[in-house]
């Protein structure tokens, strides 16, 4: 009477645990890759919001407007030194940078868009017009990781210019 396994089942045995193995592997390695996605595009909706709160607070500080076109705005800023010299923010397309003078805000932009209001639900139009202007929307379009392409939008109420604080 023998006791003991055969050639057939140890190597039955390995095959079954080495797939087993494979498939767990797989698995971690498709979880891990998951995480590092989700990591990158969510520091990249941080950069966004950090880009849209401080454009929303040099607009909040904004004298008075010069131009505005739907890719570009000229103003003056109360909180630049020294005070009234025109900022221009703008997109640099070769390298895909918004930029507030020479500032880079943000990086991989895929949009950047100016829209100007006169009350939050009307059309917006694609120039600046300072007798009817109390809104601007910016759209901002960012590339994060594996070329996802975010969008964000934020209303500016130019309450500096309405009410001349």
């Amino acid at each position: 009477n023998q006791k003991g396994f055969t050639l057939i089942e140890l190597i039955t045995s390995i095959v079954i645990l080495s797939i087993l193995g494979a498939v767990i592997g797989m698995g971690f390695v498709s979880t891990i890759n998951g995480y590092v996605l989700a990591k990158k595009n969510a520091d990249n909706v941080q950069n966004a919001e950090i880009v849209l709160a401080r454009l929303a607070k040099e607009l909040n500080s904004t004298s008075s407007i010069t131009m505005g076109n739907e890719k570009s705005l000229t103003f003056l800023s109360k909180s630049t030194n020294p005070v009234d010299q025109p900022v221009v923010l703008s997109l640099n397309n070769i390298n895909k940078e918004l930029l507030l003078n020479t500032d880079v805000l943000a990086n991989q932009v895929a949009a950047f868009n100016l829209k100007y209001y006169n009350k939050y639900d009307d059309a917006g139009v694609d120039n600046y017009l300072p007798a009817s202007t109390t809104l601007i929307k910016i759209t901002l379009s960012l590339t994060g990781a594996d070329n996802v392409s975010s969008t964000f939008e934020e209303r500016v109420f130019l309450s500096s210019l309405m009410t001349g604080l």
